[in-house]
């Protein structure tokens, strides 16, 4: 890497440290805490502590990259809801429903963040019961949440515009088949309870600086550059459609120099998974070298 280069890559660093990199400069709240210590867990995984004060937060200051409150905000991400759920194949659940329903095959309805959290909870409670019991289950919760949660909400109109349910390739719901479920939930709702207006009614908890770089090798990377390591992680409210986004693209690249940096001074400790993020970082380099030669 240039002079230049690490010295950009500092900036970012510092920026990254304190906060301020995803983060809007009108959001009010405050991260809450965790000290990262040696191999805390909690560091980068939220403890249910840290995601109801990192929530309460979210509730008086919003989401702390776009500032939506999410209680009241009509375009947050449907979750597409897999119906009959995955967690049924091959139990007696899974052939109650198609017994008492007679799904021709699996599809995708949209769902609220709401229900998500509570349909678990259904799905192992219906996965104890015998194929008979469930039939019966069915029968008596045919209109309830709870049923909805295992057979689906409505019927499927299975052509034309107005197709209420979206095909599904297996157990994870790719891109392409998310945005196809945005709009049948704007039109119809939630599934499962039937509320019509707002996808979410949380938020993520979310670490300001990225797991990636909670690693030995990192840290002394950090102080290779000249940048004071974080003690604490911070977790801020983050909404879902914001966190949908975040994925590799989201640390702007950074996680991938500080590998570089890394590897071209021979920091011990160096972890396989990060020679492939300096990998991708050289690749980047030269890919936008060789655009510039052409120019």
């Amino acid at each position: 890497m240039t002079k230049e280069e690490i010295a950009a890559l500092k900036i970012k660093l510092q920026k990254l440290v304190k906060g301020e990199y995803y983060t809007d400069p009108g959001w009010t709240g405050k991260s809450v805490e965790v000290d990262r210590g040696d191999n805390n867990p909690e560091a980068y995984a939220a403890s249910a502590q840290t995601r109801e004060a990192v929530n309460s937060i979210g509730a008086a200051h919003g989401c702390h990259q776009c500032l939506t409150h999410v209680e009241v905000d009509e375009n947050q991400t449907w979750i597409g809801d897999h119906i009959p759920p995955t967690a049924l194949d091959g139990t007696n659940a899974e052939k109650a429903v198609v017994k008492t329903c007679g799904l021709p095959e699996r599809r995708l309805l949209p769902q609220c963040q709401g229900c998500m959290r509570k349909q678990p909870a259904v799905v192992a409670q219906v996965k104890s019961m015998s194929q008979a019991e469930m039939v019966e289950w069915l029968k008596r919760n045919a209109k309830t949440v709870d049923g909805r949660m295992i057979f689906g909400g409505w019927g499927t109109k299975t052509s034309g515009k107005d197709q209420t349910w979206v095909e599904t390739s297996g157990a994870e719901v790719t891109a392409t088949q998310s945005a196809k479920i945005q709009p049948i939930g704007k039109m119809l709702g939630c599934h499962s309870c039937g509320q019509t207006r707002y996808p979410a009614s949380s938020y993520i908890a979310d670490h300001v600086f990225p797991a990636e770089l909670g690693k030995t090798w990192a840290e002394k990377a950090f102080a290779l550059i000249g940048v004071a390591y974080p003690r604490n992680i911070g977790f801020r409210p983050h909404c879902p459609l914001c966190s949908s986004k975040q994925g590799g693209a989201r640390w702007d690249g950074i996680i991938d120099a500080v590998a570089a940096y890394a590897a071209e001074n021979n920091v011990v400790d160096y972890s396989g998974t990060m020679k492939s993020a300096a990998a991708r970082y050289e690749k980047k380099k030269d890919a936008s070298d060789s655009k510039m030669d052409t120019k």
